[in-house]
């Protein structure tokens, strides 16, 4: 195995002695990578940074910024480090992050990253109580949307359900999740069906949306008793769906 090589493969083992010499020794090895494997390369740097605490993580993340030689691949690094600021509920920094991302981009042409960028933004605005905000950049994001990118369409539908369910524009957050659905749903073996067949309950349920629910927990059942591999017991209780259903129909 040669030196490079373990680099990569210990990242997640010692995720935890991740210094800014190590992450500028695996930088060094990214940067000489061809730009079609580079990808998975930051990933692994980045979800191992991931792991550590704020305090840890932010320096790593900002040298990681500085230190990647082209625009396109701090694209990686931006992403990264604000999902993580995401989780750990500073909005603002991770807004700011994505509108350097966005911005970077847009003047490399790079369609994908536009929409990737874009829908996070959307959902970062959301979750920073700015749902009007949050619709305005999912709607520029729907804009680009194209023949080739058509597989986007299902984040796009959900991410404006959501926004509308947080105006409490019911009409319309329900449009936007069933026509997420119907894209999820056109998709066989869509790894996120049955997680947004739970969503759509869940939402159906909270607004009392009787007929939509019971359609949608039968779908949700029907999914599980077709799928040929055990679910593990963590995955999402298909019992709290039916329990739910079945609260809605015997309450007074």
């Amino acid at each position: 195995m040669c030196i490079r090589d373990r680099v990569f493969t210990g990242l997640n083992s010692f995720s935890q002695t991740i210094t800014k010499q190590y992450a500028d020794s695996v930088l060094l090895a990214i940067n000489s990578q061809k730009q079609e494997i580079k990808e998975n390369s930051y990933k692994n740097l980045l979800s191992s940074i991931s792991k550590l605490k704020t305090q840890e993580a932010k320096p790593l993340f900002e040298y990681c910024i500085q230190n990647s030689k082209l625009k396109k691949d701090k694209l990686f690094v931006y992403e990264a480090y604000g999902n993580y600021l995401v989780i750990k509920g500073q909005n603002n920094d991770a807004i700011a992050l994505y509108k350097e991302g966005l911005e970077i981009a847009e003047n490399t042409n790079n369609k994908l990253a536009k929409i990737s960028f874009g829908v996070k933004l959307s959902y970062a605005t959301l979750y920073n109580n700015q749902p009007d905000v949050a619709l305005i950049n999912i709607n520029k994001v729907e804009l680009l949307i194209d023949d080739e990118t058509k597989d986007k369409l299902s984040s796009i539908y959900y991410n404006k359900g959501s926004i509308y369910d947080e105006l409490r524009d019911i009409d319309n957050a329900t449009k936007y999740f069933l026509k997420a659905w119907d894209e999820i749903n056109a998709v066989e073996d869509h790894p996120e069906k049955g997680f947004f067949l739970y969503v759509l309950i869940e939402y159906f349920s909270r607004n009392k949306l009787a007929f939509e629910q019971a359609l949608f927990t039968e779908k949700l059942i029907n999914y599980y008793e077709n799928k040929e591999t055990r679910l593990p017991d963590s995955h999402m209780p298909l019992t709290n769906a039916l329990n739910s259903t079945c609260l809605l129909y015997t309450s007074p």
